[in-house]
């Protein structure tokens, strides 16, 4: 589709998809361990020090669904307050920590709509270990938006960073 889309004319709905709304992004990993111990203090000296912008974001695995049916899905973690690293195809950038925006090719999949409740399964273990029953955490959220676009959101749990990251004991 990209391919068809540039020999069609599209160069600049490509660029837009691609640096506006994602793959088109620098992603910085902490050197040990799986997570900065201050995701915000880092994002402030990324920017200080490209004079770009940051988007600090968690992203841990999981799954969503309805009804025992469950999909595995990267859930990020993201504070929509701020800035929108998505681009929402239905719904609200608005959401809190009861609240989900569900890619829309998921969405589509477990045929829910805005409003709707799902379950929601997070992987809190370390990723190099096999996660104990305390190490996954089951929520039930509402689903407040539909995220589209080519760089993977239509596939992906977008929740608010700040209730993921307490859920997983590292609030920083």
């Amino acid at each position: 589709i990209p391919n068809t889309a540039n020999l069609a004319g599209s160069t600049a709905t490509l660029l837009e998809e691609s640096l506006v709304w994602g793959a088109g992004d620098v992603r910085i990993d902490p050197a040990k361990g799986a997570r900065f111990a201050d995701g915000d203090a880092t994002a402030r000296e990324v920017e200080r020090v490209t004079g770009g912008r940051a988007v600090p974001a968690l992203q841990l695995a999981g799954a969503v669904g309805t009804g025992g049916k469950l999909i595995a899905a990267p859930i990020f973690g993201v504070d929509l307050r701020t800035t929108s690293p998505i681009r929402l195809v239905e719904g609200s950038t608005t959401i809190g920590r009861d609240d989900v925006i569900l890619g829309s090719s998921l969405a589509r999949r477990l045929k829910v709509k805005l409003g709707d409740p799902i379950e929601l399964r997070v992987l809190f273990s370390a990723p190099e270990s096999a996660p104990t029953d305390d190490e996954i955490g089951a929520y039930t959220l509402t689903v407040r938006g539909a995220a589209g676009g080519s760089a993977g959101a239509y596939r992906f749990v977008f929740v608010e960073r700040g209730w993921l990251a307490e859920a997983l004991g590292e609030p920083r």
